[in-house]
């Protein structure tokens, strides 16, 4: 089983809009590399590749490449999360139901976390006054988790829109899937970036559970030498 995702910074409408020619976009005909010697040792194998919402001609090269069409899945019908993302992988995946787990369910209401709308955070895009368009803690679902925890998508505002308030790591681990504490081992900055770059763990699992473990398959012993791979140089 091969899993892949390369930095998703080339391909985001958010970003620059280099697709295939920002250098983290081009990892991904490294990873084709790597499946297709893979295939050489074990037609078997399965992989799973993920990515963000980009132009229809880059999904086409990788369709391409990969021999799969792409399936398009959003977090928000297993978490509280609207995270729209592409999976490639070579079995079928089914349909999955929506578990209507709402952001309400997931934020905290501490009354310490909430802080008066100040000037300095109203200037939050481009130095654009944008704060119209932050949601409210009573949303159905949040923004994308995004690798900046000051970001202002990671921002809410009270159901007065009086207070607003900033996404905790610990709800941030909830919007993605992972375990309570998962990313106490670092600080709050790099968890964020952390679980902003990760996998929603509900979608990967749905999507692994419809992979069919029935289907028998024959495993080759390789050594060592023979999956030895030398693509650092590239």
């Amino acid at each position: 089983l091969l899993l892949a995702g390369s930095p998703c910074q080339g391909f985001s409408m958010a970003g620059k809009k280099l697709n295939f020619e920002d250098e983290r976009s081009r990892l991904f005909f490294v990873f084709v590399d790597i499946l297709n010697h893979i295939k050489k040792v074990n037609p078997n194998v399965k992989f799973l590749l993920e990515n963000v919402i980009m132009p229809q001609n880059c999904r086409d090269i990788i369709s391409q490449l990969t021999g799969e069409c792409y399936r398009e899945i959003n977090s928000s019908l297993f978490t509280a999360q609207s995270r729209r993302r592409l999976y490639w992988c070579n079995w079928h995946i089914e349909e999955p139901s929506d578990k209507r787990v709402m952001f309400s369910d997931v934020i905290q209401w501490e009354k310490n976390r909430w802080f008066e709308i100040l000037p300095w955070s109203m200037t939050i895009w481009g130095g654009k006054r944008k704060l119209d368009t932050l949601r409210t803690s009573q949303a159905e679902k949040s923004f994308t988790l995004t690798t900046n925890k000051t970001h202002c998508r990671n921002y809410y505002l009270n159901k007065d829109r009086t207070l607003m308030t900033k996404l905790t790591a610990a709800e941030a681990e909830i919007l993605q899937g992972v375990p309570n504490g998962y990313t106490d081992c670092v600080a709050e900055g790099h968890a964020f970036k952390a679980l902003g770059n990760g996998w929603t763990v509900d979608v990967i699992a749905h999507i692994f559970s419809t992979m069919d473990t029935k289907k028998k398959y024959d495993y080759i012993d390789c050594n060592a030498n023979q999956l030895e791979f030398d693509f650092c140089t590239r």
